[in-house]
């Protein structure tokens, strides 16, 4: 099952907290090596990558000064930390969306 994601507030930030992912979907042990936040200001907007951590723990500086709302999306990830490095993070001119940051990680040498 995905872990539950925990909000808290502090000051104009917003942390995530969740459980380390220790199965797959199919229920076989994993080991995680980062998690993917997704972020989006509707959930029947698109989700945009915002960033990685290794952490089980992630927090999105500043947000509550520009958004009323904010929902999030996080996805654990197996494989090289140099093709998250890769990935342009917030701030950033581009928006990825979760199906170009899939590509883009599996396009990185």
């Amino acid at each position: 099952t995905a872990p539950q994601v925990t909000i808290t507030i502090e000051g104009n930030d917003v942390r995530l907290t969740w459980d380390p992912v220790t199965e797959s979907i199919n229920g076989c042990s994993v080991n995680v090596d980062a998690y993917l936040i997704f972020y989006s200001e509707s959930h029947t907007l698109p989700y945009y990558y915002h960033g990685y951590t290794v952490d089980t723990t992630y927090v999105h500086l500043g947000v509550i000064r520009f958004a009323t709302d904010m929902f999030y999306y996080v996805v654990s990830y197996i494989g090289p930390l140099s093709r998250c490095d890769a990935l342009p993070a917030k701030p950033s001119a581009v928006l990825l969306g979760r199906e170009e940051v899939f590509r883009l990680l599996q396009e990185v040498r």
